[in-house]
């Protein structure tokens, strides 16, 4: 599973389950293709 928050830039990716897998601070420009395309 993949979340990102646009107000903070944070994005995370977990297993189906909650477990944590990574997160980490986007930067501008890859929150910007997260939010236009889902991809960074």
């Amino acid at each position: 599973m993949h979340y990102v928050n646009p107000k903070t830039g944070l994005n995370v990716i977990s297993t189906p389950s909650g477990n944590v897998i990574s997160g980490w601070k986007l930067n501008s420009s890859q929150l910007k293709n997260v939010i236009n395309r889902g991809s960074l």
